[in-house]
């Protein structure tokens, strides 16, 4: 479904909405109608945003690779950590499918999870964009020279 969407031409509205958003609603709808799994899988389209902000504009995992000491375990260790804490604390609250449960579960890890990706979303997407203006129009310039 991904591939399909992200294929349209440019102006068709499902290729201005994210292809991967569309495609997490319509894997939550596909998982049922409780409303845990559309923000559950909203959370997950936020991670992967993340992640692949953090690949794409940085090459995070290539500049670390390239990192002469660091052992490509330790590495792996630590992103693997990331991402099952990340995961595990969406998981829990895919599986108690109702409202209620879930917002309790939520509550009582004052939000943190929630606050902490839509920020890092946030700050990430500011941040990492706006390094990549100054670099195009510094490119601009330097070819009007």
């Amino acid at each position: 479904m991904f591939l399909r969407l992200y294929q349209l031409d440019e102006k068709n509205i499902f290729r201005k909405i994210s292809p991967s958003l569309i495609t997490f609603m319509v894997s939550a709808f596909w998982h049922g109608f409780y409303p845990n799994y559309y923000i559950f899988f909203f959370f997950a389209f936020i991670l992967e945003q993340i992640s692949g902000l953090i690949q794409d504009k940085t090459k995070f995992f290539e500049k670390i690779e390239s990192y002469k000491g660091t052992p490509k375990v330790f590495i792996f260790i630590l992103v693997s950590l990331i991402s099952q804490v990340a995961v595990c604390s969406q998981g829990l609250f895919f599986a108690l499918t109702t409202f209620d449960k879930g917002y309790a579960y939520i509550k009582n890890l004052c939000f943190i999870p929630w606050i902490a990706f839509i920020l890092l979303f946030i700050i990430l997407r500011k941040i990492l964009t706006k390094k990549e203006g100054k670099n195009k129009s510094t490119h601009n310039e330097k070819k009007k020279d």
